[in-house]
């Protein structure tokens, strides 16, 4: 089975703050054919992962895009150049939780081309049996 993953250099970015650098781990697999997935690191230790959908993704590359957990706006920065703005909500051990990361917006475009090439837009085929049985079981 082909799969498509991209390490790019990010900035979680923190109101008042100096933004920390991190790598970010894109991995995309026809399996889940919707889906991106994200951990992030920093050196070695994974800080968190998210799942958000490819097509909202592309999005905002070129403007604000996104809902529920994830949202996306490209961004220029001078210190950065064309990045994309990728506030993302979720939960932790003290309750509802978000970071928000700057990321270099040529490579994720790259990133985003190579999961085209290996599923086209509006070809994605996803076996909902399959998919319920997996949220059910837990």
């Amino acid at each position: 089975m082909s799969r498509v993953s991209a390490d790019i250099d990010v900035q979680l970015a923190a109101a008042g703050q100096t933004p920390v650098p991190l790598r970010a781990r894109l991995s995309y697999t026809p399996t889940d054919p919707l889906a991106v997935r994200a951990e992030f690191f920093h050196r070695t230790v994974r800080l968190a992962c998210w799942h958000f959908d490819r097509q909202t993704l592309t999005e905002g590359l070129h403007r604000p895009a996104g809902g529920g957990d994830a949202f996306f706006r490209p961004v220029t920065t001078a210190a950065h150049g064309r990045t994309v703005r990728m506030e993302l909500h979720g939960r932790n051990t003290h309750g509802p939780a978000k970071a928000v990361f700057l990321a270099d917006a040529p490579s994720l475009d790259r990133f985003l081309e190579r999961t085209r090439a290996l599923v086209p837009p509006g070809t994605e085929d996803v076996d909902v049996d399959a998919l319920l049985d997996a949220l059910l079981a837990g």
